[in-house]
């Protein structure tokens, strides 16, 4: 799958995912609504991010179907984790190492963008536990984040990276409530993403929340809105960037 200067396709079904999500505000002829949503939904399909992919149906059917859909997804979710219990497998070792590297460093944490590090120097330490080592030998690779936003930011900036954490999904739930279906449901992938991803680990996935933000900030909460929505979203965005920049000139 080409991916542009995108250069992760997780990523990239969260833009498409977005954009899909958003286009149900939109108020046009319906046979070019429907159009559209096939489209993207078939760009959505081809980046083979099946959690994204979920997520985004999930919204589009709850719309129109909640009650069907909540039935719908509670049963998919058992089917899910029986067959795929393996990458369930991966994730639990992935954020069992994180919080035992955490709990290192639990004030200042590693560094930034040094989970990678952390990671290898707390596997070397849980290799001597018979039961981690039996379960989890075979997840052991390189990695450079926790695949969530809570434990990555945790590991890299102790506490302090936790209260970041915690005031980009508060700010995003704030938002949600008092937004169009849409843009709610947007923000709410993106939340969602963070939490079994690093969407927001990244400049661009801190970028595109921060455009999300200031469309739901703006009085219109239209993305025609567009003078006070980029605006808000610059002041939103501009200082979640230079802080990964001014951490990253001290590694």
């Amino acid at each position: 799958l080409p991916l542009g200067t995108v250069g992760n396709s997780d990523f990239l079904a969260g833009i498409i995912g977005v954009g899909l999500l958003l286009l149900q505000d939109i108020k046009l002829r319906k046979i070019f609504v429907f159009g559209a949503n096939i489209f993207l939904l078939l760009a959505l399909a081809l980046t083979q991010s099946k959690g994204t992919f979920a997520l985004v149906v999930f919204f589009l059917s709850f719309r129109y179907w909640p009650r069907w859909t909540l039935v719908a997804s509670l049963l998919l979710s058992g089917l899910f984790l029986y067959f795929m219990y393996e990458k369930v497998l991966g994730r639990q070792h992935l954020w069992l190492v994180a919080l035992v590297g955490w709990s290192t460093s639990p004030w200042l944490g590693y560094g930034f963008h040094n989970f990678g590090n952390a990671y290898f120097e707390t596997v070397e330490k849980l290799m001597h536990e018979p039961y981690f080592k039996e379960r989890f030998t075979s997840w052991i690779s390189e990695v450079s984040d926790a695949h969530n936003i809570f434990l990555n930011f945790m590991v890299e900036l102790g506490i302090p990276g936790f209260v970041f954490a915690l005031f980009l999904i508060v700010i995003s739930i704030l938002l949600v409530r008092k937004s169009p279906y849409g843009l709610k449901t947007a923000l709410l992938l993106i939340i969602v993403k963070s939490l079994y991803t690093v969407v927001l680990g990244s400049n661009q996935g801190l970028v595109l929340w921060a455009l999300l933000a200031g469309i739901a900030y703006s009085p219109s909460k239209n993305i025609s809105w567009i003078p006070l929505s980029s605006g808000v979203a610059s002041a939103l965005m501009l200082p979640l960037i230079l802080f990964q920049w001014r951490a990253e000139s001290y590694l």
